[in-house]
């Protein structure tokens, strides 16, 4: 019965007693629920059965099986909303973490194109005469090295 129930078939117990799956749950269940109707709401994620019971044997009509299936339905379509919100909400927080990683690297790629062309306008251009005067201080360099040494 329940494999049917959880197929999307509502049913309703007139007697508990007499369905197997009623007898297999503890006594306090048994003695409470005399009449059951039975209902799922399944969603791609999940799958629930809805059990209501009532204490007086017989007690659920077509009426009941007609408003549990509609009640089933809207309650799948509810579940089925929130399921795509929260898979909504998990992209939005994926989505904004990757476009703060973005924003990061983007800043990082702006200052390591600012040092490189701040670099490279602190890089001396070589011409003939700084040539010259790095060789002359060179020169004089080496000649005090020379005299201090022979003292």
């Amino acid at each position: 019965m329940l494999e049917r129930v959880i197929a999307g078939t509502p049913a309703a117990v007139f007697d508990t007693a007499r369905v197997a799956e009623w007898n297999a749950q503890p006594r306090e269940l048994r003695e409470a629920g005399r009449s059951a109707l039975h209902f799922a709401i399944n969603t791609r994620e999940r799958r629930a059965v809805f059990v209501c019971t009532h204490p007086d044997r017989a007690h659920f009509s077509r009426r009941h099986l007609t408003l549990a299936r509609r009640f089933s339905m809207l309650a799948t379509q509810a579940l089925q909303n929130l399921d795509r919100e929260a898979k909504v909400a998990e992209l939005e927080q994926r989505l904004e973490g990757l476009r703060g990683r973005l924003a990061e690297q983007r800043r990082a790629d702006q200052l390591a194109s600012q040092r490189l062309s701040g670099d490279q306008l602190m890089l001396p251009t070589p011409s003939p005469s700084t040539d010259t005067r790095i060789c002359s201080r060179v020169s004089t360099f080496r000649t005090q090295s020379w005299e201090l040494l022979s003292v």
